[in-house]
């Protein structure tokens, strides 16, 4: 089925909304899965820079890169963190204000088109776990390419890696691994192959209020649906209301493990480079997450997960990427 471009970008918007309180708490374990990058990151590109910078980050949520990145900047810096979300804008604001950094940030609304910036503006382009959400990128690109400078770089941060969902061991691998030691999906699925489908859907709906109740205040999924339809449909983006699937798709939009398993999904970031900013050179990129949320349940997953690293270094399936802004093209 095809989604406009509004609508997934709406849809991301009243999501992110509505969670934007427990965000942190939802996504705690990927931000200390990725913490260590977006440092290693500060200190090789920022601590000692004694030029003037200006960082753009975009889906910048509730402030995770500014946070971890923002004592490597000079009180003359600029960070302007950029969101979709108003209530991510927020949270961020009150999160910044207190950690009380010298740089000067600023808050940027996004309307999902435009990046309200000057040409050649920014040194630092950066997105943390946002790419998958963006139903295309030609726009987006274009925008990044217009106010980076050359010399600069753009900084993407835990993305699904289409090379890894492309090859079908490591994607089958991955599925068994995370099927095996993962209590609250293997008894369902056994429970389903063997056309118990009732017993196995109550066994997903009874883990599933249990892992809510262990973080605070969060809100039920079906809660979440019911917002998002009776927000799109007073906007008048659709008429009738999506299901739970649809929504989780369009949330997750390139995401290969979002609702179920795709193996259409995931992002070529070299085919993006390729494609959008021809211009822009690859200065490192690493993959990770070759057995997924697996990778460090035990000492056996950590052992596999290394193995598979050491001999498919590029093919993992979550990938980071420093890209560089070599020169301008006249046309994208």
């Amino acid at each position: 089925m095809e989604y406009s471009r509004e609508l997934v970008l709406k849809v991301n918007e009243v999501y992110h909304n509505i969670i934007g309180e427990i965000y942190d708490k939802k996504y705690f374990q990927s931000h200390v899965d990725e913490f260590y990058r977006w440092q290693n990151f500060g200190k090789q590109y920022l601590a000692n820079n004694y030029n003037k910078i200006n960082i753009l980050d975009i889906g910048t949520g509730t402030g995770f890169i500014p946070s971890i990145i923002g004592k490597y900047l000079k009180k003359e810096d600029l960070f302007i963190c950029s969101d979709i979300s108003t209530k991510m804008l927020e949270i961020c604001r009150k999160k910044l204000s207190n950690k009380r950094f010298n740089f000067v940030f600023k808050i940027l609304k996004l309307d999902g088109n435009k990046l309200n910036l000057d040409p050649n503006e920014a040194d630092f382009v950066t997105l943390n776990s946002v790419l998958h959400h963006i139903p295309e990128f030609s726009s987006l690109f274009k925008e990044i390419n217009r106010i980076l400078k050359i010399g600069g770089r753009l900084v993407i941060g835990h993305e699904p890696n289409k090379i890894f969902v492309k090859n079908k061991f490591l994607f089958i691998n991955f599925r068994l691994i995370n099927l095996i030691f993962d209590k609250k999906r293997i008894f369902p699925t056994i429970l389903r192959k063997i056309k118990f489908q009732k017993l196995s859907k109550r066994l997903e709906y009874l883990y599933k209020n249990n892992c809510n109740s262990k973080v605070k205040n969060i809100i039920n999924r079906g809660e979440i649906v019911e917002k998002i339809n009776e927000s799109i449909i007073k906007m008048k983006i659709v008429e009738k209301p999506l299901s739970s699937t649809e929504i989780s798709t369009l949330i997750d939009f390139h995401s290969p493990t979002a609702f179920g398993y795709r193996y259409d999904k995931g992002i070529n970031i070299h085919g993006v480079v390729k494609k959008f900013i021809p211009n822009f050179e690859i200065e490192y990129f690493e993959t990770y997450n070759h057995l997924g949320k697996a990778s460090n349940i035990n000492s056996f997953t950590k052992f596999y997960d290394l193995l598979l690293r050491k001999i498919l270094p590029k093919k993992g399936a979550t990938f980071f990427v420093i890209l560089k802004k070599a020169h301008e093209i006249s046309s994208l």
